[in-house]
């Protein structure tokens, strides 16, 4: 009998031996996958798959993007993510918004490193504590407080919007061409007319949208000469912009006005939007955005022959106008996940109109691919696909992205001097080629392309000539460079202590000095911030110089990550004497419609409506008569002068 029981005892152990045998074998074939073995896409995909185009940053030698990956990033991208907020809520995002890449980071990259001893030069407190910070940094939102005061938003007076408008015209609208110059002075001399008890609230927000946003290109421009000592900072222009951008809160108390059926009410929501995208963060920018598109179903905008009986000029700028409402609405996909709301039905005749801009066409082009990208592998109704499938998808997408390359002749080398007509092409190629690799899981040349992404932001931020790349940089940065800024993150933190990663932590450092000058400008912007902190805590841990818990407990009781609702107004004392309005929208209770609340009945017709009205008060949608000029008692006429005198820097 004990004989029978060690013949069974040593069947038992030469089956555990065949397993331990088999799942070493899977454990090397896996290993492969992060060690140096190459991992090379089938050659249909694309030919620099097996010889990846390797410039980088101008800062950086031609051998400074990784080459030799010792293990490559770990993050896989993924499918929506349910993620808790500091104040208990829970939020579902998607797969390449800026909360779901740092919750993946956190998981997947610095979570199992506290358990091995991968990393010798780090303690796995050290370690442990990043991976806390990351998560704060996951559950941080933007906050709104009660607006108590609704008085009225009022014009700036032209003797501030006259000086700017010629820069705005030369150097931002060309990139989104919302309006043109001469509808835009008509739209100034109608301003003129002004009629009491008629609504002017797109004025108010078109006339002071255009000030904060050519103040804020003056603020960029004077901010990456500078990155680590700006002698001046605070000065006219940081108060002004924060003046004006209370001003513009004013306008959105008022919002029902915008939402009544006239193109111009849609203008000026696409013009809160680039405001909330540079200054308030994703969550207004995609109200504003929603607001627009549904404005312009209703005035017909999305079919092709809405403009007959229109003049020219008119059916051209409904043309421009609905072309730069889809080219936005590609951007947002990538930032909430959610899929594209305003189609283009017959784009081959809408961009064979001679109005139209050349670049325009170019970038709506772009952004055709860009929506078949999200649609078939990111959003939420793409489904679970097969290996084989998600092949034939990313062969077929890399096809016609090379096509729109070759007929634009696309230079690659990063060293180019890029205009500002070109560098949103050149971005946003770059970066759907990062997320095609991504879904594709073609790692080393995913590694290569984000290096060269984030290398493609910062040289456009160095560039001196034309200063409307500033605000592309800040527009495009959180849609666009996150996941190639975490793929460069995963990469550093993996391969440091082998001395691999030295060259991608001076692309990194390049970046992150980048993100914080950024800050300074867009100080309110809480997915900069987060970008900026994370950037902090990957070279700290690199350099071993990464901050203690006390000292973090610290800074985020002294708003350094996120500022506390004064300090984001915080100015000089002579501004500070007209007690402006809070930045902070109402955190109001859930309402459904805003035909729900007690305003007057609006005109736009909602198929779903937007979730992001909640974060409007319903008091906003209170008519107040008042018209106080909040610019009376400002002394800005010789700011003006000295505007318009110093004209030249933006010519």
């Amino acid at each position: 009998m004990l004989n029978n029981v060690v013949v069974g005892l040593e069947g038992r152990i030469d089956q555990l031996e065949k397993n331990m045998s088999e799942i070493k074998e899977i454990l090397t074939k896996l290993d492969s996958r992060v060690g140096d073995t190459s991992f090379l896409t089938p050659a249909t995909w694309l030919p620099e798959s097996t010889a990846p185009d390797l410039s980088t940053h101008t800062s950086v030698s031609s051998s400074s993007t990784p080459t030799s990956h010792s293990r490559c990033a770990a993050m896989r991208p993924g499918r929506f993510r349910l993620i808790h907020r500091a104040d208990g809520s829970q939020q579902y995002v998607g797969p390449t918004s800026l909360d779901s890449l740092i919750d993946g980071f956190a998981r997947s990259v610095v979570a199992p490193l506290c358990q091995t001893n991968f990393q010798h030069s780090l303690s796995q407190d050290q370690l442990t504590f990043a991976r806390d910070r990351l998560f704060a940094l996951v559950g941080l939102t933007e906050s709104y407080q009660s607006v108590r005061d609704l008085s009225a938003t009022t014009i700036p007076p032209l003797g501030i919007l006259e000086p700017m408008i010629d820069p705005y015209f030369d150097n931002i609208n060309q990139l989104l061409p919302i309006w043109s110059k001469d509808r835009f002075r008509e739209f100034i001399a109608s301003s003129q007319l002004y009629t009491p008890g008629l609504p002017r609230t797109a004025h108010m927000t078109c006339f002071n949208s255009l000030v904060i946003l050519i103040l804020t290109t003056k603020l960029a421009s004077v901010s990456r000469q500078s990155e680590t000592s700006m002698p001046g900072w605070g000065s006219t222009d940081l108060d002004l912009v924060k003046y004006f951008l209370k001003n513009a809160m004013r306008a959105v108390d008022n919002i029902y006005e915008l939402m009544t059926l006239h193109l111009t009410n849609v203008q000026a929501l696409l013009y809160l939007h680039l405001v909330a995208q540079i200054h308030w963060g994703p969550e207004r920018a995609s109200l504003f955005l929603n607001l627009a598109s549904a404005g312009a179903k209703q005035l017909g905008l999305y079919q092709w022959d809405s403009s007959q009986g229109y003049s020219l000029q008119e059916a051209s700028e409904r043309q421009r106008v609905l072309l730069c409402l889809y080219t936005l609405d590609k951007s947002r996909c990538w930032v909430d996940g959610h899929p594209p709301h305003v189609p283009l039905w017959r784009p081959d005749a809408c961009l064979s109109l001679q109005a139209i801009d050349p670049v325009l066409a170019a970038r709506v082009r772009l952004r055709q691919i860009e929506e078949k990208i999200f649609i078939k592998l990111y959003s939420d109704t793409s489904g679970d696909q097969t290996t084989k499938q998600t092949e034939q998808l990313v062969a077929c997408l890399f096809q016609e992205l090379r096509k729109f390359e070759t007929d634009h002749a696309f230079n690659d080398s990063v060293d180019q001097k890029l205009s500002f007509m070109a560098a949103e092409l050149k971005i946003v190629a770059c970066a759907l080629r990062v997320f095609l690799y991504w879904k594709a899981g073609a790692e080393h040349a995913l590694m290569t392309t984000s290096t060269r992404c984030i290398s493609l932001f910062v040289t456009l931020w160095r560039q001196d000539a034309e200063v409307g790349n500033h605000l592309t940089v800040i527009r495009l940065l959180v849609g666009y460079a996150s996941l190639s800024f975490f793929q460069l993150c995963s990469f550093v933190l993996l391969n440091q202590t082998a001395g691999s990663a030295d060259p991608a932590i001076e692309v990194l450092a390049s970046f992150l000095a980048m993100l914080q000058s950024i800050s300074r400008i867009a100080d309110t912007n809480i997915p900069i911030k987060k970008l900026t902190e994370t950037g902090a805590i990957v070279l700290g841990l690199c350099s071993g110089q990464s901050v203690t818990r006390a000292e973090w407990s610290e800074s985020l009781h002294s708003n350094h990550i996120v500022p506390s609702h004064d300090s984001l107004l915080q100015m000089h004392q002579s501004l500070n004497d007209l007690d402006p309005l809070s930045m902070a929208l109402t955190s109001a209770p859930m309402i459904s419609t805003i035909a729900g609340t007690s305003a007057p009945t609006h005109s736009f017709g909602f198929e779903n409506s937007p979730s992001l009205l909640s974060l409007l008060d319903p008091r906003m949608f209170t008519i107040g008569d008042s018209s106080e000029n909040s610019f009376a008692d400002v002394d800005l006429q010789r700011w003006a002068s000295e505007l318009q005198g110093s004209g030249a820097q933006y010519e």
